[in-house]
This record gives C-alpha cells, sequence and structure tokens, in this order.
C-alpha cells in the first residue's frame, strides 16, 4: 500500500489546444466565401468580354485564370493546413484531464497505474525526487511527467507532478495556458458540488480562487510569466487535495502535541519536585517523586532508576554511619556491603575507604591495650608546643654559661590511657647548670590525654637534643672609610657587625657575640656591651698646636689635614720672606743717591711690606677656620654620637660580674 501526494502540472499553447469541431466549421465558411466569391467573377468577366474587343476580352480571361489559379492555391494550402492540424488538435484533446480523471488519480495508491494512465495520454516520465527530513509528515517522494518537452529549451506543453507524502493522501496540481480548458476544468468543479470557500485574492503577478465540498480543496491560480522566463504569457494552475485530512491531521497533531506538552510538564514537575527534596535532603520523598516521574514516562525509566539507585545507596551509607557512630561495626559493615551491591553505583570508592576504616578500627581495637603510641605523629600541634618551650629554656640556659661542648640531652615523656602524665630526662656530659634547669623545666610539662578513634590510648614523646655554646668579645673601630678589628675572629662576625654599624657614627664598639648551636641549629644573640665616640670638639686643640692636626679625627681619617698644614705654614712663611724682602729694600733705599734708585727701592719695599701683611693675615685666617670647622665637625660627631647611644644603648645588668653598664642586643 503506498501513500502520498499526487501533483499535476499539464501547459498546452491556445492555438494548439481549439476545438476540432469549430475548426472544421471555420473552414467550411471559407470554402464558401471562395466559391461564391469564383461566380461573382466569371459573371462580371463574361459581361465584360462582350462589350470589348476580343484581344482585351482575352486578357481579362487570362486575368481571370490568374486570379481562379490562385484562389486554388489558397484553397489548397489551406486544406494542408487543416490536414497537419487536426491531428495536433485532437492530440492536445487526448492529452487533457478532466476533474473526474484528476479525482480517480488523486485517490489512486499505485505508481504503475499512473504512469499508464498518463502514458495513455501521451505523458512522458520525466524524473523522481526524494526528501528526507527530521520530521516523518513531512517527507516525500515526488514523480514528474512532462508532455511534449522540448529537449532545446527544456519547455514542455505540460507537467506532471505526483507527491508521495508518508502519512497524508495525494494531492494533485494541473497547470495549463488555455483559458478555455480552465473554463471547462470550472465548469466541471461548479457543476460536481465544489463551492468558492473564499473571494478570489491577489497573488504575485496573479490572483487565486479557492473552492471546497466536504472532501477536497481546489485552488483555481492565473499568474503571469516573468521577463526571464520563457513560455506562454499567462498559465493557469488547477491544485487539488485532501483537506479534510490535513485539517484533521492538523487536529491531532495538535490534540498530540498538546498531551505531550502536558505529559513533559507533569514528567518536569516530578523530576523538579525529586531534585528539590534532594539538595533538601529528604531522600525518600525525593525517590518517591522519581517513581511518579517514571509513572509518567516510562521510557525514561533507566535514566530515572538511575537516581533511584543513587538514593538508596546514600540511605544506606546514612544507616551504616548510624551504626558507625553508635559503634556497632558489624551492622554498619552490613548496610555499607548492600549499598555496595547496587548497580550502577558511583560510591564504590567511598564506601570501600569506609569499609577499609571499620575493619581497620576492629583492629585497632585489638592492638590498643598493649600498644604506646607515638605522641608526636598523634599529637603533632602540642609536641611542637613542647618542643618550642625546651627550646627556649636550654637556648636560655647556654647563655648563662662561659662556654659548651657538644652536649646530649634525651627527655622522655609519657601518658597513659588514663591521662596520667609523667618525663624524666638524661645529660651527656653532665652539666649541673644545665641539670637544675632541666628539673625545673620536666616539673611543668604535661602530655594532653591522647585519643585514637574516640579511645583513649597510651603515648609516649621523646625529646632529644645536641647541644653546644660558644662566647667571644669582639673589639671594633669605625672610621670613614672602614670597619676594622685585631681579634683573629673577627671575620667570622663581620657581615653582621657591619650591617649593624652602617649607620653608626665614628667611634670604637665592644661586641659580645654569643653563639648556640641545637640539633645543627645555630641561634645568635650577639650584644653590643659598649661604645665609645671619638672625633669630638676636643681635636680643635690639636689644630690649635700644629694646623690640620684635628681634621683626620674629626673627619674618621676621610682628610688629612695636610693641606690646611701646607696653606697656612705657606702663607704665613711667604710673608716672613716678603718682610725679610721689605727690609733690605729699605735699607737699599736708605743707602742710594740717585732719586730714581731711592724712589724704587722705597716703592718695592712698601709692596713687599704690604705683601708681608697680607700673607700673615690669611696664614691667620686658615689656621683659624681648621680650628673652627675641627670644633664644629667634632660637636656634630658628639651630637651624632649621643642619639646613636639613645636610640640603641640600654642599661644591663650582669649577675656574674655584679656590675651595671649599657648593652646592645642584636642578632645577625
Amino acid at each position: 500500500m503506498v501513500s502520498g501526494e499526487f501533483f499535476v502540472y499539464m501547459e498546452f499553447s491556445k492555438k494548439e489546444t481549439a476545438e476540432v469541431v469549430n475548426y472544421k466549421l471555420k473552414m467550411n465558411m471559407k470554402i464558401r466565401k471562395q466559391l461564391f466569391l469564383m461566380c461573382c467573377i466569371i459573371l462580371l468577366t463574361a459581361t465584360y468580354s462582350k462589350a470589348q474587343s476580343p484581344q482585351k476580352a482575352t486578357e481579362r480571361q487570362k486575368q481571370q485564370g490568374n486570379e481562379f489559379d490562385q484562389a486554388n492555391r489558397q484553397e489548397n494550402n489551406e486544406e494542408k493546413q487543416y490536414e497537419y492540424e487536426q491531428p495536433e488538435a485532437a492530440h492536445s484533446l487526448k492529452s487533457q484531464v478532466s476533474l473526474n480523471e484528476l479525482l480517480q488519480l488523486l485517490q489512486s495508491k499505485d505508481l504503475e497505474y499512473i504512469d499508464r494512465i498518463l502514458t495513455g495520454k501521451g505523458w512522458k516520465l520525466h524524473s523522481t525526487n526524494i526528501k528526507d527530513t527530521e520530521e516523518p509528515h513531512d517527507d516525500y517522494k515526488m514523480v514528474t511527467w512532462s508532455l511534449d518537452k522540448n529537449e532545446y529549451d527544456d519547455l514542455a506543453k505540460g507537467w506532471f507532478y505526483f507527491f508521495l507524502y508518508s502519512n497524508s493522501d495525494n494531492a494533485i496540481s494541473y497547470r495549463i495556458a488555455d483559458d478555455t480548458q480552465l473554463n471547462r476544468l470550472k465548469n466541471e468543479l461548479i457543476s460536481s458540488g465544489y463551492k468558492k470557500s473564499q473571494a478570489s485574492d491577489a497573488i504575485v503577478r496573479g490572483f487565486e480562487s479557492v473552492y471546497r465540498n466536504n472532501l477536497y480543496e481546489v485552488n483555481f491560480t492565473k499568474q503571469l510569466k516573468k521577463e526571464s522566463e520563457e513560455g506562454a504569457d499567462i498559465s493557469y494552475t488547477f491544485y487539488i487535495f485532501n483537506f479534510r485530512q490535513v485539517e484533521e491531521r492538523k487536529a491531532k497533531s495538535e490534540r498530540l502535541e498538546q498531551e505531550t506538552k502536558e505529559r513533559n510538564q507533569n514528567y518536569q514537575n516530578a523530576i523538579e519536585r525529586a531534585e528539590s527534596a534532594y539538595s533538601q535532603k529528604q531522600y525518600l520523598k525525593s525517590k518517591q517523586a522519581y517513581r511518579d516521574a517514571i509513572a509518567i514516562k516510562p521510557e525514561n525509566s533507566e535514566i530515572v532508576s538511575d537516581k533511584i539507585a543513587d538514593i538508596d545507596i546514600i540511605l544506606l551509607c546514612q544507616e551504616a554511619e548510624a551504626f558507625f557512630k553508635t559503634r556497632q561495626y558489624e551492622k554498619a559493615k552490613e548496610s555499607y556491603t548492600h549499598a555496595l551491591d547496587i548497580k550502577p553505583n558511583n560510591k564504590i570508592a567511598p564506601i570501600n575507604d569506609k569499609l577499609r576504616e571499620i575493619e581497620a578500627l576492629q583492629n585497632f581495637l585489638k592492638e590498643r591495650t598493649i600498644q604506646r603510641y607515638d605522641y608526636k605523629t598523634v599529637e603533632p600541634a602540642d609536641y611542637i608546643i613542647h618542643d618550642d618551650q625546651i627550646l627556649s629554656v636550654l637556648r636560655k640556659n647556654l647563655l648563662n654559661n662561659e662556654s659548651l661542648t657538644k652536649t646530649t640531652v634525651k627527655i622522655i615523656c609519657e601518658t597513659d590511657t588514663l591521662g596520667n602524665s609523667t618525663s624524666n630526662f638524661s645529660v651527656s656530659p653532665q652539666n649541673k647548670n644545665l641539670n637544675k634547669a632541666l628539673d625545673k623545666l620536666i616539673a611543668n610539662i604535661k602530655l594532653k590525654p591522647v585519643f585514637i578513634n574516640t579511645y583513649s590510648v597510651s603515648a609516649r614523646a621523646e625529646y632529644d637534643y645536641i647541644l653546644e655554646y660558644n662566647r667571644t668579645i669582639v673589639r671594633v673601630t669605625k672610621d670613614a672609610e672602614t670597619i676594622y678589628s685585631k681579634n683573629k675572629l673577627f671575620n667570622d662576625f663581620r657581615p653582621g657587625i657591619n650591617y649593624e654599624l652602617g649607620s653608626a657614627p665614628f667611634g670604637k664598639y665592644t661586641f659580645e657575640m654569643n653563639r648556640s648551636i641545637i640539633n645543627g641549629q645555630e641561634y645568635k644573640d650577639d650584644k653590643l656591651i659598649k661604645m665609645r665616640g671619638t672625633g669630638g670638639p676636643s681635636n680643635m686643640f690639636l689644630s690649635l698646636l700644629i694646623p690640620g692636626l684635628g681634621v683626620r679625627n674629626v673627619s674618621g681619617g676621610a682628610k688629612s689635614g695636610i693641606g690646611c698644614m701646607l696653606w697656612t705654614y705657606g702663607l704665613i712663611g711667604a710673608g716672613v720672606g716678603c718682610k725679610f724682602w721689605s727690609d733690605s729694600e729699605y735699607r737699599k733705599y736708605h743707602s742710594a743717591t740717585e732719586q730714581s734708585a731711592i724712589d724704587e727701592h722705597y716703592n718695592r719695599a712698601n709692596t713687599l711690606k704690604q705683601s708681608f701683611y697680607v700673607g700673615i693675615g690669611l696664614g691667620a685666617t686658615v689656621w683659624l677656620y681648621d680650628i673652627i670647622w675641627v670644633a664644629v665637625r667634632g660637636s656634630e660627631n658628639r651630637h651624632a654620637q649621643k642619639v646613636w647611644k639613645r636610640s640603641h644603648l640600654n642599661t644591663y645588668y650582669q649577675p656574674n660580674l655584679n656590675a651595671r653598664g649599657v648593652s646592645y642586643a642584636i642578632n645577625f
């Protein structure tokens, strides 16, 4: 059984589709007119020949003969044209399809039958086409027939398309260019009881009329061709299909769509209820909602069943967890095992972890009565607190020793299942001060009670230390260029001392370098215990004795003062030399006899005497400036040293020396 839609397209020219009867009547009228005309010509010729001369009569007869021959030729041509057009008209009539024939083809389910009918009317199979879509009701198969198709321009007098739809009846579209054939089809349509269902309406390049009976709908379309198209100027399309089935199918589709929509909505509501309850951990309510969803859409049972399985696993795990909290470990194992048997299962790894945890806990309960656990492992935070406390005491005790060779200390602390804590220590080699400090220390060490899996256990903490302590006094001097010391170990402490004295003023500094080594970790506790400033204002007395002598001290060696001394002595010496030279010229002035020599020696003596005063004055000025500069620079140094002391040095007390002083603790 083939179900589908049948579309027919058929096209004719106006001349080729005239009725044979009308054609014969027209031809008979032409022949009668020609015979009547010939009779009139003969009568006129006879009458005229009696009145004319024989020669003219002869010419007139010849002319009449030519006209008669011409009429005969025209008649022969028309007869030949009639003989040619008669089979064409018959062929055109034979190829036409009536309304009843279209309805028969429309109702047919057999392509061979349709092809046989059309082939009998002169149609030829042209092509086939198959369209597959995602929507089943849009699938169709199209078969095309043509009538007298021209291979050159691909135009035909008629086209016939047959569409086979998978879920609907056939439909027919019949296209022609003959308005006579169109009128005949319209008359057949009206006489068959079809009525206009809507008024004619304009379409692109034409208009359309719609007719219906109780089952079929017919669309008449009159349409002009495009400028680029060939063929008839006007074409008529006759399209017929089962509109009742289309409406029923549409109503059914809408009903099914509505039912599907409601079903999907109910399914979605059930899923949303289930997911909402699941997110709120209301697993029993969620499980029931998922079951409602399966009842609505059984085809989704596989997906929803997986979610129900997840809920069953969660419920069993919750049950097992409750047993675990009440220490019913065997029942917890049984519930976890049941949860593990549910397939599919996305919690296999966590459940196996829980089973291993229960097994380990049961083994632990057997071992806890005889095993003593490592406190550092079970209580790492508290272990570190006690370790820091012991290190602090050891470092403080080491500072009270002048020196300490490599010493081993072992402290052992224990706690039992009742929470009782005990501690003891050992020292090698023995050190009285260290033993005293450790006795006081372990009296304050109390280990916390240890619980594993909520059960109290015995634990042991061991603290091992290797101690060493060194103390060194380093005296250094800082000047403008560098920091230096005569101590042989100075290079070991140079980086820290240089960093500490980087912004310090000139002076001499004494450091106490303390080095504690505990378990290979070096701890520094260095102190600045003494500071003596240099380059004070008292250095101006050195410059008072010798120019530039105090410059080096107040500048920290940055300036030597030699330049000042040379300038001072040079200017004074130059002045003294000018004085001796002036005295010599003055003596020459007294012994001169000529006026020109007298004037020359006199002027020179005066000039040199003035140079003497200038040299002595400049030398004294440079000397005085040097004394003042040294005094000012020394005062600045003294002020900087006082400020630095106030910001860096504090009072300290040394019990072993019973002495007070100023110290500064640094770490570097």
